[in-house]
């Protein structure tokens, strides 16, 4: 029976989600700040909570098919009059929340090649009166898909060649974002075999060995796994011996000698 990690799991979305997927045949585990008897304790501004409750579902139930970061609070009212802690809590619980309980159960879920799912707002779409913080991010995020365009149109009409380095779950979903296709991005290496001469969900960018950059020896490598930046730039070091340089995409684009 599959298994399935679900933050802000004490009511609302998050306890529904878990009666739905009980009935599917799946077995929720359900975690909140405020513990209950079928709920786990989870406070996911705690890295090291986060991981806890990953290993309780480990020792529990044996595997980890898929986590839900649903865990996620508002604060209302006209930036003005906005408590600045306050905004800066619904950031922090949204955004890096979710960042942290997903983080704790990657390997986990790869290890059973599951599922990852961030329960969103309607308010990171369209502005919302009252919600300064989601509109703030929202905002962000337009200006970070903006300026890659900008990078990768501009880098194209120059005759320069751009591959990705890594297929992960959330270097897809920018690629998706932005539109980004084969037109800008050749292709992508992954260090892992099992996504080797696959696709990238949506964009339909091809995956390759990491000793595919040696052969062709781009102009530039978009490092996807972003967060990874110096692991990456260390380890591709070898594209400085024909002038390659590496993007890093978020949280603004960079463009780094290799």
């Amino acid at each position: 029976m599959k298994t399935v990690l679900i933050t802000g799991g004490a009511r609302g979305i998050g306890r529904a989600t878990g009666a739905e997927l009980a009935r599917r045949g799946w077995t929720p585990v359900l975690a909140d700040i405020e513990p209950a008897d079928d709920v786990i304790a989870l406070d996911v501004l705690d890295a090291a909570a986060c991981e806890r409750a990953v290993e309780t579902v480990l020792e529990r139930h044996g595997r980890l098919d898929a986590v839900w970061a649903n865990a996620g609070i508002a604060s209302f009212g006209p930036l003005a009059l906005t408590d600045p802690l306050a905004w800066e809590r619904t950031i922090e619980v949204n955004l890096l929340g979710a960042f942290r309980t997903i983080r704790a159960a990657l390997p986990a879920v790869i290890e059973a090649r599951g599922y990852v799912a961030v329960t969103a707002s309607l308010a990171s779409f369209a502005q919302a009166p009252g919600l300064s913080s989601y509109s703030a991010f929202e905002e962000q995020v337009k200006e970070t898909k903006r300026k890659l365009l900008e990078f990768l149109i501009a880098a194209r009409h120059n005759r320069k060649s751009i591959v990705g380095y890594g297929a992960p779950g959330k270097g897809n979903t920018l690629l998706n974002y932005c539109g980004i296709r084969t037109d800008f991005l050749d292709y992508t290496v992954d260090r892992n075999p099992y996504k080797h001469y696959r696709f990238l969900p949506g964009t339909h960018i091809p995956i390759y060995p990491p000793e595919r950059i040696e052969q062709t020896r781009p102009d530039y490598v978009l490092i996807l796994p972003w967060n990874l930046k110096k692991e990456v730039t260390q380890s591709m070091a070898g594209i400085k011996a024909w002038g390659g340089k590496f993007v890093v995409p978020i949280p603004s684009v960079q463009v780094l000698d290799g």
